[in-house]
């Protein structure tokens, strides 16, 4: 790859905002990417602090801040249609194969993220005790 404003000149990365090869005259080392001028620099480092803001504002599936997004999710899905369920099951006096159904499966893969989520927390917990 070449760099997109020095014909002939190899490129050593890969400008972040514009997705053109940059060779060491160009590059604009940032810490955690490249840029090939101050424009793209500041745009840049602007996108990354918003990045940074809003996993600190929303850290989803952070499970040191937060519990995970997902596994709430599922277990209210499961507890809505097994509810739904049982509810059209004594409606109808017929038994709501759907609903009952649908809301199981949420619950056993709410169980099955729990289980996961575990899993991790104590593998992490092993790691920080040694």
């Amino acid at each position: 790859m070449e760099c997109f404003a020095h014909a002939g000149a190899a490129a050593i990365g890969v400008c972040r905002s514009r997705g053109k090869g940059i060779c060491r005259d160009c590059a604009l080392d940032l810490g955690f990417a490249l840029a090939c001028s101050e424009r793209c620099a500041k745009a840049i480092s602007e996108s990354e602090a918003l990045t940074l803001r809003a996993k600190r504002a929303w850290p989803v599936g952070d499970r040191k801040r937060k519990p995970n997004v997902g596994l709430i999710m599922f277990i209210v899905f499961g507890l809505l249609f097994v509810g739904y369920g049982i509810y059209n099951t004594f409606a109808r006096n017929e038994l709501d194969f759907l609903g009952l159904g649908m809301g199981s499966a949420f619950l056993a893969m709410s169980l099955i993220m729990y289980l996961q989520v575990r899993d991790i927390f104590k593998s992490e917990q092993n790691g920080k005790a040694s």
